[in-house]
């Protein structure tokens, strides 16, 4: 599969909680996990649950002492072991305020790939 992520990704073990939304952009269920890698388009979350492709999810990452709330689309699931999945999330909002939040903390994500 060719890769197609214009940004780098970091490794960003991060705590992160996130909200499942119907349509209306309403929560219908909520969950925890750990992120894997971040970039400025998209993360990579380890979970129990399966979340479908083109779930509407808020994620609430913890970085530092402060949460960040991006809201994105699953893309793909991969399960890796047992029960575990990698989930790949591409943010849909991502505004300057908030990748200057988060080049704070991982400052690699300003970097375009080569």
């Amino acid at each position: 599969m060719k890769e197609s992520r214009k940004s780098i990704r970091v490794d960003a073990q991060l705590f992160i909680s996130y909200d499942i939304l119907d349509k209306e952009g309403k929560v219908v269920q909520a969950g925890m996990a750990l992120s894997e890698d971040l970039s400025r388009s998209g993360v990579k979350i380890k979970d129990r649950s399966i979340l479908p492709v083109d779930t509407s999810v808020k994620i609430h990452l913890a970085v530092g002492e402060e949460v960040i709330d991006l809201i994105g689309k699953v893309r793909h699931v991969k399960k890796v072991s047992g029960s575990n999945y990698h989930i790949g999330v591409e943010f849909s909002e991502v505004d300057a305020e908030l990748v200057k939040r988060l080049a704070k903390f991982y400052p690699e994500i300003l970097q375009k790939k080569k």
